[in-house]
């Protein structure tokens, strides 16, 4: 079959929708299907992609979202079976949609997380919540979410998505995720990835930047954004920040981490948690906020810590007390091999056959 799907913005661009929309993209193409990514162009300029990605000009940006002007007419034009959207980016979930129905096309929807603004625009995303999500849920085919607690929250404040809300968790690569001999540090080393902005601040670095403070642990944070400097201003002595990183050099400090830390602390915001997903399949555990997508599979294959979100004492206690056993990184590794990009690229196939006929 002919995809789909319109993620904002995609790889190289880093983000856990962008991720997600790649992985599955490539897992798709191997099972034999045919995928093109329409997207804006943002962080596109001279990347040569290994994927069939066509790249709008954006005109300006709402919040998190890129406004492409020529998207309708795009897909217009555009040859393809099903159409794979995803939220929380309104506009080219909106647009990706309803162009879409009017071609008679079926339509699912991905929800990773929910609409979240602040300051002026909160009255704008309160009002598209309250009046378009609704319409938009109504006239999708399926909508996909990632794991059952988010589907009982979603069916309460949304009820337009029962009867058509899938649960499928994102996937991971477990061939380009995965151990490497350990080796031994003086002192603990802990890991933290987001970006780094105000967007992405649920991911609850402040927290952890406290909770570190004095302790004879390494933390080495990774990532880029707005909000780089005032994050340096806050660290103690014992922090190390990295800026953008590869994705070679993303691998190598998960695989040299004594543990990966996400102390989220938005359920809104906080869909799955993917970079937690990555770290265990380099057979390194994790101490996650109970929010992440992860916490409950974490806390029952035995690989990491799970705590209360926005408690710093908390994360503290957590950070001295945690010492990984080989017993602890093997269950990371084998949790993280139930998640194969392969397998979840079937379970979407079946629901795109589903929804097609």
């Amino acid at each position: 079959m002919r995809i789909v799907q319109t993620p904002v913005r995609f790889y190289p661009y880093i983000g856990g929708v962008e991720n997600f929309v790649y992985e599955l993209s490539k897992a798709l193409v191997s099972r034999g299907h045919g995928v093109r990514i329409i997207c804006s162009d943002e962080g596109q300029e001279g990347k040569q992609q290994d994927m069939d990605v066509k790249a709008l000009p954006y005109a300006f940006k709402v919040a998190n979202t890129n406004i492409t002007p020529s998207l309708p007419f795009a897909l217009r034009e555009e040859s393809y079976d099903i159409m794979h959207t995803h939220m929380p980016t309104p506009y080219t979930a909106d647009v990706s949609t309803y162009v879409s129905k009017m071609r008679d096309k079926p339509v699912v929807l991905t929800y990773h997380n929910d609409i979240v603004a602040h300051d002026a625009l909160r009255v704008v995303s309160s009002a598209y919540n309250r009046i378009l999500m609704p319409c938009l849920l109504r006239t999708v085919d399926a909508v996909t979410v990632s794991t059952d607690i988010y589907k009982k929250k979603l069916k309460e404040k949304f009820p337009e998505t029962r009867g058509k809300m899938e649960v499928i968790p994102p996937g991971i690569d477990t061939e380009h995720f995965k151990p490497a001999e350990r080796q031994r540090h003086d002192r603990k080393k802990a890991f933290f990835l987001s970006v780094l902005d105000e967007f992405h601040r649920y991911k609850g670095l402040d927290y952890l930047l406290e909770a570190v403070r004095g302790l004879d642990i390494e933390l080495v944070v990774a990532g880029a954004g707005k909000l780089l400097d005032e994050y340096r201003k806050k660290a103690g002595e014992n922090v190390i920040f990295l800026g953008r990183i590869s994705e070679e050099e993303k691998i190598r400090r998960y695989q040299s981490s004594d543990i990966f830390v996400l102390p989220s602390t938005s359920a809104e915001q906080e869909g799955f948690g993917i970079v937690a997903l990555e770290a265990l399949a380099c057979g390194t555990p994790v101490i996650v906020s109970s929010i992440v997508g992860m916490a409950e599979d974490v806390r029952k294959n035995g690989c990491g810590i799970v705590v209360p979100p926005g408690d710093v004492n908390a994360l503290r206690e957590a950070m001295m007390s945690f010492e990984p056993s080989p017993k602890e990184r093997e269950n990371a590794r084998n949790l993280s091999l139930q998640y194969s990009w392969q397998r979840i690229a079937g379970l979407f196939e079946e629901l795109y056959r589903r929804v097609m006929n």
